[in-house]
């Protein structure tokens, strides 16, 4: 019965992965899933971004059922993670989920803060990296994937909840976290560990706006866009 339960979760993850890739040409709303009980804990659901090609994840802790597993779409495919860890409501937690050849560790505090993931291994994506936020019933997620260009290019995708903005940049092997902010009339500002600071515009389901970097001995610049897609 289990097993049959978890692959009903599963297929459900992937219905609603489907449903966001159909619709990420056209503006529209994604579900808020957090219950607000699971607010101030380590339970809950968490989405992300993902480079190294590119893509979006979705972490699920006993949010809607007592399954704990993972999901992340990489260009267009789905891939699920599995966990046999143990999980503690209220408890900092520790989980290595699996799936075929790739893995990853993902580490949450009691109160659903500071999560990451760690030792990251995509079987035919190397160097991939991943960022992600907790979602809460007063604070929706959302994820753009895009790219940028200029005096150098690569993938540009971030995440917002609420006035905060924050991703990754990936060209080549080097990556850099991008951090920002997202004004009451949908500007957007911030800077990349890279050095670089960007500002830009949300419209609609699109993002768009332009990035300098004065820190090296030539000053470079660009253009960078987005999509949402989840």
């Amino acid at each position: 019965m289990r097993s049959l339960l978890l692959a009903g979760c599963i297929c459900l993850c992937g219905l609603l992965f489907s449903r966001c890739t159909k619709e990420k040409d056209t503006a529209n709303d994604n579900p808020l899933t957090a219950r607000s009980e699971h607010n101030s804990s380590n339970y809950g659901v968490y989405k992300g971004i993902f480079v190294g090609s590119t893509g979006v994840i979705v972490v699920n802790l006993r949010n809607d059922a007592e399954f704990v597993i993972a999901t992340i779409r990489i260009d267009g495919r789905l891939h699920h993670f599995t966990t046999t860890g143990i999980l503690q409501k209220g408890m900092f937690t520790t989980l290595q989920f699996k799936s075929g050849a790739s893995s990853f560790l993902f580490t949450v505090g009691a109160d659903g803060e500071g999560v990451a993931i760690s030792d990251l291994i995509v079987e035919g994506h190397p160097d991939a990296r991943v960022i992600l936020l907790k979602e809460k019933s007063d604070a929706l997620i959302s994820c753009y994937e895009g790219k940028y260009k200029g005096s150098s290019e690569g993938t540009w995708n971030v995440i917002v909840r609420k006035n905060q903005l924050l991703g990754l940049v990936k060209s080549g092997s080097q990556s850099a976290v991008v951090t920002g902010i997202v004004a009451a009339d949908k500007s957007t500002s911030g800077e990349v560990s890279s050095g670089a600071v960007f500002e830009g515009l949300f419209i609609k389901d699109q993002v768009s706006g332009t990035w300098t970097n004065d820190t090296g001995d030539i000053p470079e610049s660009g253009t960078w866009e987005g999509v949402k897609t989840y």
